[in-house]
């Protein structure tokens, strides 16, 4: 785990979980590694909204409805950031691995609100082979994001 991420949990006082898996690279394959529910497992998604980045956070077994997503954020065009958009944005995090907490991130959050629905969930640990699994209550608390309805089941 990354050490930003550790200190900041820690100073947090979040009581967690760090998970070694095999390699990882997408949310599925992570769910499976972990041997845990795919509506557990959390991604994170970088968008553009009229040229501004955003970072989306939902479960494994869902996909951003874009329809949704644009009247969320109140935008004309969301697309997907790219694998270098997304290093230029973090370059301290692995393309793929980003965590979802908007203090390490200075980038707007949002939480797709199906989460909620989870007593924890697990999140990057700035890594393709660790996960930190937390209560959702914690990491709703400390996600910084805001809840919205912009997921859809696949």
């Amino acid at each position: 785990m990354k050490k930003e991420l550790k200190d900041f949990l820690e100073k947090e006082q979040v009581a967690y979980e760090v998970i070694k898996h095999d390699l990882a690279y997408t949310a599925q394959e992570t769910a499976a590694a972990e041997h845990i529910p795919g509506r557990r497992v959390t991604k994170t998604v970088i968008v553009r909204a009229d040229g501004e980045p955003k970072v989306l956070v939902l479960s494994a077994d869902h996909l951003v409805d874009f329809a949704k997503l644009k009247k969320v954020l109140s935008c004309r065009k969301v697309v997907l950031a790219t694998e270098e958009e997304i290093a230029q944005i973090f370059p301290g995090y692995e393309v793929g691995a980003i965590p979802p907490f908007a203090s390490l991130l200075d980038v707007p959050l949002y939480i797709d609100e199906q989460l909620a629905g989870n007593d924890e969930v697990s999140v990057n640990a700035c890594s393709h082979a660790e996960a930190v699994i937390l209560k959702y209550s914690d990491f709703e608390r400390l996600s910084g994001g805001c809840a919205a309805a912009f997921g859809k089941h696949i």
